[in-house]
């Protein structure tokens, strides 16, 4: 009230409406702590983040934008950016954040862990084969990567490398529902029905998000009339 162009004040206003959950006041707060202060990173990066938590990637990926213009050698921004990219299919500019971000710290695993997904993304099944073994050389114990690889492996036909990925990955982190999702798509390849079948079941148990994958999946059409896959999908949701 005494002071209302103090960009500090309308910025912590703005942090104290996030942190309670009043997200429209704080955006207001944070849009005017910009203005006052077009030099200031810190209301861009606050604003990214919110529009973040409530899935919003195209409104992020500007606040990205504007705080990386203030902000261009921080790593962790440019990661964020490129995963906003990633979620709204823009992957060129994705691979192109993500190797901003690794070449200013080229040792953040989050940065080639997600470099790994974008590649997937992209297609490029190739290079994602081989900057995941690069990586997987001194990081063995993260699942990610290795359920990356088996996609990778996967797409590529290459079966047998795709099981032993994904193995590797569920040892790891038994779990962790992409990997039986993958898991089921390998054996499916491989004739194995019922097992197949059982990993889509399991990852959907542990996140209902693969249930919409697999009815929308196109690697599962062949299941489409296979009356164990079609009970599974409708019955999954009501045994949890």
């Amino acid at each position: 009230n005494k002071n209302p162009e103090l960009a500090p004040a309308w910025f912590n206003l703005a942090v104290a409406y996030d942190i309670t959950g009043q997200d429209s006041l704080a955006i207001i707060c944070y849009q005017k702590a910009a203005k006052l202060d077009p030099e200031d990173p810190d209301p861009w990066i606050y604003l990214a983040q919110l529009y973040q938590r409530h899935d919003n990637p195209r409104l992020a990926i500007n606040a990205y934008e504007n705080a990386i213009s203030r902000k261009p050698n921080d790593a962790k921004l440019l990661n964020s950016l490129a995963i906003a990219y990633d979620q709204i299919g823009r992957y060129k500019d994705a691979l192109s954040a993500i190797n901003n971000a690794i070449k200013i710290d080229s040792q953040y695993i989050s940065a080639k862990i997600n470099k790994i997904i974008i590649l997937n993304h992209l297609q490029m099944y190739d290079s994602a084969i081989y900057f995941c073994q690069k990586f997987l050389k001194k990081h063995r114990k993260d699942p990610i990567s290795w359920t990356q690889l088996a996609y990778a492996y996967y797409k590529k036909k290459y079966y047998k490398n795709a099981s032993e990925a994904i193995d590797s990955a569920l040892n790891i982190y038994p779990s962790l529902g992409i990997a039986h999702y993958y898991k089921g798509l390998i054996l499916l390849k491989k004739g194995n029905i019922n097992n197949a079948i059982e990993e889509i079941k399991t990852a959907i148990n542990l996140d209902p998000y693969y249930k919409s994958m697999a009815i929308n999946d196109p690697e599962l059409d062949i299941l489409r009339n296979n009356k164990k896959f079609k009970a599974m999908l409708e019955n999954v949701n009501s045994e949890q």
